[in-house]
């Protein structure tokens, strides 16, 4: 018998958990470049290769909703962040972490960042232990090379969208070419709580088959928040508490500097039609696209926002 619950596994003796976590720590110092840099590319490795002539279309949009519908079994998820705050009560940087993330969850509304693609194969193998599901939420770093061979890497990449979240939580939804949807969310937290759990959870269907457990991803109703709306193939992933870039100039947003991250690394895609992006907010909403990407470079170029050519 499952149920639908926040599981964090027992460490049961082994290996603990952190504040600072390897991956996130790769992209700390620029991390909405390299959130627009990697999604992207994993977007374009699920292409749907019936779609031919056809871009990839990849939509980054910030929005609102009630963290009571982001959240499921909100008091359930507080009690951890409590947990984690008790653990880490000697280190200033996650102490100041999980004192905001609780102040957050004690909000009515909360920002979050989507990056929806369309014309992909979406999340291949759902629950599965290989694949490109248990690539994305369950590998730690990449897998073997059949399985990065199934359509996308999701190597370390896959990190960079948890740290530009105030939760160090990301919501995965997914509707595939084999017929299967599904959505869980993911936090990164820290070992934490008595007896000890690991930092790294699910709020998932949860169970025992065979006497082995499963944390696998949901296909019901009752917990999918209001904004998952996918009907077609696809994915999204949900950034729970957006934080917004620190290092922009002045009258510039967010989508600036995703736009100059698509702009440096996807030229090319965006020119031959591969690759179609569209930024989105209350007050604003444009795209790039190829007949308008040249132009658009032009007018990057000569903007004030600094130059990124050290990264590769």
């Amino acid at each position: 018998m499952s149920k639908y619950k926040w599981h964090f596994p027992d460490t049961d003796g082994g290996i603990q958990q952190g504040f600072e976590n390897e991956g996130m720590s790769y992209f700390k110092s620029d991390s909405h470049y390299y959130i627009a840099r990697e999604t992207i590319q994993n977007a374009l490795d699920a292409k749907d290769g019936s779609k031919e002539g056809e871009p990839v279309v990849v939509e980054f949009r910030l929005f609102k909703s009630s963290v009571s519908d982001a959240i499921p079994e909100l008091s359930s998820f507080k009690n951890t962040l409590q947990e984690n705050l008790k653990s880490n009560k000697k280190n200033p940087a996650a102490k100041k972490f999980f004192e905001r993330a609780i102040q957050i969850t004690g909000q009515k509304t909360i920002s979050i960042l989507s990056i929806s693609d369309s014309g992909t194969v979406g999340v291949k193998d759902i629950n599965k232990d290989e694949g490109r599901w248990h690539g994305l939420i369950k590998m730690v770093g990449k897998g073997s090379q059949e399985q990065r061979n199934m359509g996308g890497t999701f190597g370390i990449g896959k990190a960079a969208p948890f740290v530009c979240s105030e939760l160090r939580t990301v919501l995965y939804n997914t509707v595939n070419t084999q017929g299967e949807s599904a959505y869980i969310w993911k936090p990164i937290f820290t070992t934490h709580g008595s007896p000890k759990k690991q930092g790294i959870g699910f709020f998932c269907e949860y169970g025992k088959e065979n006497n082995e457990p499963f944390a696998n991803g949901i296909n019901v109703k009752k917990f999918k928040p209001d904004f998952l709306t996918r009907k077609h193939n696809g994915t999204d992933l949900f950034i729970l508490g957006f934080k917004k870039p620190e290092n922009l100039h002045e009258k510039q947003e967010w989508h600036h500097l995703f736009k100059k991250a698509i702009l440096d690394n996807y030229f090319a895609a965006l020119y031959d039609n591969e690759l179609k992006v569209i930024l989105k907010d209350d007050s604003v909403e444009y795209e790039l696209n190829s007949s308008n990407v040249y132009e658009q470079l032009k007018n990057d170029y000569i903007s004030p926002i600094p130059e990124r050519n050290n990264k590769s």
